[in-house]
């Protein structure tokens, strides 16, 4: 069963996809920056048959949203996510988040009870960028050198205490190795984790990478199936 509507937020149009969503195990997926739900669309086809639901949309500026890119943030992109679950009224058990999706991902674990996180090649980002909006403003604080390091993220994941599974691509071009290496020695009060690493990968592209390549696909699931708990 799936089930696409339009979900109102500050005047903006949310196209936002929901798959079974009377599982008792429900997911929020979040995209990157770049892309839009689209990148999920293998993965929610498979949780789908492990009676796993999920919530998967377009933030403001991509797919069939509406607004430009410069009309978000990275706070509204958390509140997009949390006016969605509010409008759908419903609990999630997981969320998953690529790229800067995993950054709002991490925000979310703050606020909502997760009994797992999935953060594939995780983007994370200084305080001072929160809630600036998506532009030039913004690429000067993100660019400035090693702004990473001043992350908030690296409390936020220490304080989780869920499953958590990180995926990283081998070759990223985008988020440094420390990224996801900090991420999982952080992580000290999870109940189970794991540091996935996709050899010769990159960041674009990596579910479709992991997908199209058997032996990846079945590692891959064998670690989301461990985190998930299904």
């Amino acid at each position: 069963m799936v089930i696409n509507m339009q979900i109102d937020f500050s005047g903006f149009q949310l196209f936002t996809s929901c798959i079974h969503p009377t599982f008792h195990h429900q997911s929020l997926m979040i995209h990157g920056g770049a892309r839009s739900h689209d990148i999920f669309h293998t993965l929610r086809s498979i949780l789908a048959e492990y009676h796993v639901g999920s919530i998967s949309f377009d933030c403001i500026g991509h797919g069939q949203s509406d607004g430009q890119f410069s009309d978000s943030s990275l706070n509204s992109r958390t509140q997009q996510a949390l006016a969605i679950l509010q409008y759908i009224n419903t609990h999630i058990k997981t969320c998953i988040g690529v790229s800067m999706g995993a950054y709002n991902a991490l925000k979310l674990s703050k606020l909502l009870t997760l009994d797992a996180l999935v953060l594939i090649v995780p983007g994370v980002y200084t305080p001072d960028a929160y809630d600036i909006p998506f532009g030039t403003s913004f690429r000067q604080i993100i660019r400035q050198t090693n702004s990473w390091q001043n992350s908030d993220a690296w409390e936020i994941i220490h304080q989780f205490k869920g499953k958590l599974l990180i995926v990283s691509a081998q070759d990223d071009e985008v988020i440094p190795d420390e990224i996801p290496l900090n991420l999982f020695n952080a992580a000290t009060q999870c109940q189970w984790k794991h540091h996935l690493i996709i050899p010769n990968a990159q960041h674009k592209h990596i579910l479709n990478y992991i997908f199209e390549t058997p032996q990846l696909k079945y590692k891959f699931l064998y670690y989301l199936k461990k985190c998930l708990s299904i």
